[in-house]
């Protein structure tokens, strides 16, 4: 399996680290990280939707939890 994640880079203030291969399974994995806060993705069957990356569901993720609405009764992010 191919990742398109070669280096790290950065969205909204998390950092996204780049998925690392398990040569014995299958599973794709990305995580992004901002003070204690860690979100990971993955994959290990089936096909992404097409024209996504898991990168692009952890964004997706990412701006769901900044939405001001979910963050209604949080006074400081980390």
């Amino acid at each position: 399996m191919q990742h398109r994640y070669l280096m790290s880079s950065s969205y909204r203030g998390f950092e996204i680290s780049p998925a690392i291969d398990d040569a014995d399974t299958d599973v794709q994995t990305v995580s992004a990280s901002r003070g204690r806060i860690t979100l990971r993705v993955h994959l290990s069957e089936g096909p992404m939707p097409e024209g996504w990356t898991l990168e692009d569901v952890l964004r997706f993720e990412i701006d769901r939890l900044i939405d001001p609405k979910t963050m209604r009764g949080v006074k400081r992010l980390n």
